[in-house]
């Protein structure tokens, strides 16, 4: 997997991975261009989505015009990029997990994601990126080109991961790629879940996070909607279906046989190996081709025709993560660190 390491200002972060993805930036914008050559609705989009880089993340919008003026694209282009999952509600199915320390044999708080996509192009411009920067921390994880919120692990002691939820009703918010990226920049959930509340309005979705001090969690947000999902016996599985019991009025989910299968399957497998599980354990996991077509690692086979476009597991104790693009299956998982 390709490895980007940015160090440096916010800017100068910003203008490297520009410069160094503008063929890439350059093609998943042309995906866009209906959109983006709107006169009426893409301005539309721009000053809805912008307020919220404003109000949590002003620091991120520098690092934004120095990714458009390193690709030589607009800086409403590359704000674009950032909410577009969020203004397209793009169809994903994943499954992600964290585990407490206590569930390990060597005592490491762990967690991970299968990332699944109806395009395995789409897999293809995925890549690792290394931000150094000393005054909000540095990040590692796995990111598109042009986009500024990895799911990976801050080096301050926070690791987020995210799923795709659906609500009946679209909810547009606080885009996904500015709140993982400011909860990577946290040192602990409790501060996460601190500005999750200051935020207030989210795109749907959920962030399953854990944090060196042990704790786990995730949070499934939509709209002004939130619910807190704690963990059981020291397990967190999250996959693509409502979990909180006061928002599942609210869901419509066409895939939910699909959702509900992986997160039992990966329950069970971590369960089976409870105080003894390591980190090869969930690679194993997440190679899983039990209930296959409803697996944990996917083929694109029948249902939603999802792949497996790249796993990862972050070991806290050790501020580590380990990546495999593509089918984890077929793929080996590489090492990285701060």
């Amino acid at each position: 997997m390709e490895f980007l390491e940015l160090k440096g200002t916010h800017y100068e972060i910003g203008y490297s991975h520009g410069k160094a993805k503008k063929k890439e930036i350059n093609l998943l914008l042309k995906k866009y261009n209906h959109i983006t050559k709107d006169r009426t609705l893409f301005p539309k989009i721009i000053n809805f989505f912008l307020p919220y880089f404003t109000h949590f993340g002003k620091h991120l919008i520098t690092e934004i015009e120095g990714i458009a003026e390193g690709s030589e694209k607009s800086f409403e282009e590359i704000l674009f990029l950032n909410c577009r999952h969020d203004y397209n509600d793009l169809v994903n199915n994943c499954t992600s997990f964290v585990i407490s320390p206590d569930l390990t044999s060597d005592f490491i708080p762990i967690g991970g994601q299968n990332k699944d996509n109806t395009s395995l192009d789409s897999g293809k411009k995925l890549f690792i990126i290394k931000i150094i920067n000393k005054e909000n921390g540095s990040i590692l994880g796995i990111t598109y080109p042009g986009e500024i919120g990895p799911i990976g692990i801050g080096q301050k002691g926070v690791a987020v991961f995210g799923n795709s939820i659906y609500p009946k009703k679209t909810f547009p918010g606080a885009p996904h790629n500015l709140c993982r990226r400011v909860f990577l920049e946290c040192s602990s959930v409790k501060e996460c879940e601190y500005l999750l509340k200051e935020i207030g309005e989210f795109s749907a979705g959920s962030y399953t996070l854990i944090d060196r001090k042990e704790e786990i969690v995730s949070f499934e947000v939509f709209g002004n909607n939130y619910g807190k999902i704690n963990p059981e016996s020291g397990i967190i599985v999250h996959a693509n279906h409502i979990l909180h019991p006061e928002l599942k009025e609210y869901e419509e989910y066409r895939y939910k046989k699909d959702s509900l299968i992986r997160q039992r399957r990966l329950k069970k497998l971590l369960k089976s190996k409870s105080g003894f599980l390591t980190i090869k354990d969930c690679m194993e996991f997440l190679r899983d081709h039990g209930n296959t077509p409803y697996s944990i690692c996917k083929h694109g086979l029948e249902e939603s025709e999802n792949h497996t476009v790249f796993s990862l597991i972050a070991d806290m104790k050790n501020a580590i993560i380990y990546a495999c693009k593509g089918y984890p299956c077929k793929n080996k998982f590489k090492k990285y660190n701060f």
